[in-house]
């Protein structure tokens, strides 16, 4: 089985055989850090976020400098209290 990266590489090329990912030897926490890290402003790079509402999943995609609303993906993923997903909910 292939690793998650290469799993998206080949998902996006299917679209856009252009595209190549972008792959950082230091961890980029923040969207700061990573604007920071290609030379542009947070509103002009993408950041996805996983979130958790019992059982149920849903990935968020917004602009660097827009601020997901815990109440939007309540209401997205029907109820519960939203966390972000993390490596013990089987995501790494």
């Amino acid at each position: 089985m292939s690793n998650p990266l290469e799993r998206v590489s080949r998902f996006v090329k299917q679209y856009d055989p252009a595209i190549e990912p972008l792959i950082f030897q230091e961890k980029l926490n923040t969207t700061e850090e990573a604007a920071q890290a290609l030379g542009v402003e947070a509103g002009q790079i993408a950041k996805s976020i996983l979130f958790r509402c019992s059982d149920r999943y849903g990935l968020f995609v917004a602009a660097g400098d827009v601020r997901i609303h815990p109440k939007r993906v309540k209401k997205c993923l029907e109820g519960g209290q939203p966390k972000m997903a993390s490596p013990e909910d089987g995501f790494a």
